[in-house]
């Protein structure tokens, strides 16, 4: 009778063991990840190269575009998922740019899944979508101290920095932002422009400065951004180097 329930015992052990799937909550990692290009005008094709692994069975990768700047969905945005299969993969996205994006900065994220539901940090990169004649144009944008041949500001820790220049558009000019960003891209100051609209705005005519000496720490870019009525933006990026 002990040897039955010794045996019975044994047995249900064995078929429990069998039963218990290992646990996996190792999660997949993209190993590539690259666009063609980083800006676009209509008509042409953005296309991102991804490559990625895991320990086990991979699921799904999934592929969205959306404005950089957007919360909700912008007049260009999109989501793919396609399944996966194997451990390893290499696949690419391609998408044409449409007539209907606005100019601006948009971002492509890539998650990619195992069968377990394990996920991958999302991986972004960011890319221009161009729309000549309809986004903003920096029209004789200027510095005192200048801005040297290469787009570099070099700079002492006791400048004083003021702007002039226009900002033009065929539709009109709503908003004109200067930042100023640290070496990891957080933003350390921000100059918004209050703008009625208008197809031109002089900078002269509304003046501001950046005081170096005020920044806790020392910028290494200052971005342009303008957008007009309809929507579009642009941008322009210098970067600031220590004297």
């Amino acid at each position: 009778m002990i040897r039955k329930a010794c045996l019975f015992f044994f047995t249900a052990l064995l078929i429990e063991a069998c039963d218990t799937v290992p646990k996996d909550e190792e999660e997949p990692v993209i190993t590539s990840y690259q666009l063609n290009e980083d800006s676009f005008s209509p008509g042409e094709t953005l296309t991102a190269s991804i490559s990625g692994k895991d320990n086990e069975e991979l699921g799904q990768v999934r592929a969205r575009i959306r404005e950089a700047s957007s919360k909700s969905f912008g007049f260009w945005e999109l989501v793919e998922i396609r399944d996966l299969s194997g451990s390893t993969f290499s696949t690419t996205f391609s998408y044409q740019i449409p007539d209907t994006a606005f100019a601006g900065l948009y971002e492509l994220s890539l998650q990619v899944s195992d069968e377990r539901g394990n996920g991958s940090i999302d991986s972004t990169l960011q890319f221009l979508v161009l729309q000549e004649g309809e986004a903003p144009d920096f029209v004789d944008f200027q510095t005192n101290p200048a801005i040297g041949a290469d787009n570099i500001l070099r700079l002492n820790i006791d400048d004083t920095l003021t702007f002039s220049g226009f900002v033009a558009d065929v539709d009109s000019v709503n908003q004109f932002s200067i930042s100023f960003k640290d070496n990891l891209g957080s933003t350390l100051l921000t100059l918004d422009y209050q703008i009625s609209d208008t197809v031109l705005f002089n900078l002269q005519e509304n003046p501001d400065t950046a005081f170096l000496s005020a920044f806790s720490t020392f910028p290494s870019a200052m971005e342009l951004k303008a957008q007009d009525l309809v929507g579009h933006q642009s941008r322009q990026t210098f970067g600031i180097e220590k004297n």
